[in-house]
């Protein structure tokens, strides 16, 4: 079974609020969704290993909220920065060996989790992730 991976944008204090209230409410600056085997499906190296500790890599978010595969995470603000770097490094190198068509489910999910990274580093923010269902984790946005 695929499950969807929702992953937000957030500043570190409400990362931390929610870390500290498991009702607290996140109100993401953008949130997508990809599917969580985009991390595991990709055979090229190092963009799969990367995909995924960009997907279900860092911090458990907070003991209290569960899943049954992987309990949410986020990265901090340092370590965003870092995996925006080396997954677009990764990337671009895959891109230019081996062109990738522009409606291509891969590249689609791929050039999703780098957006929401890209955005994240230049925003100086946190990336949550969250498997589906996550209706422990309240995320506020705007219409």
């Amino acid at each position: 079974m695929a499950f969807r991976n929702h992953l937000v944008s957030a500043t570190h204090a409400q990362v931390e609020a929610l870390r500290g209230n498991q009702i607290a409410i996140i109100t993401p600056s953008l949130a997508l969704s990809v599917s969580h085997l985009i991390a595991y499906w990709v055979e090229t190296q190092p963009l799969g290993q990367l995909l995924g500790q960009a997907i279900d890599g860092g911090e458990i978010l907070n003991s209290s909220l569960r899943h049954q595969l992987r309990d949410p995470c986020f990265h901090d603000p340092q370590t965003v920065r870092s995996l925006y770097t080396t997954l677009s490094e990764a990337w671009q190198q895959v891109t230019a060996s081996q062109p990738v068509p522009p409606d291509d489910w891969y590249r689609i999910e791929i050039e999703k989790v780098l957006r929401l990274f890209a955005h994240a580093a230049g925003c100086g923010e946190c990336v949550v992730s969250a498997l589906e269902p996550c209706d422990a984790i309240h995320f506020h946005t705007t219409p």
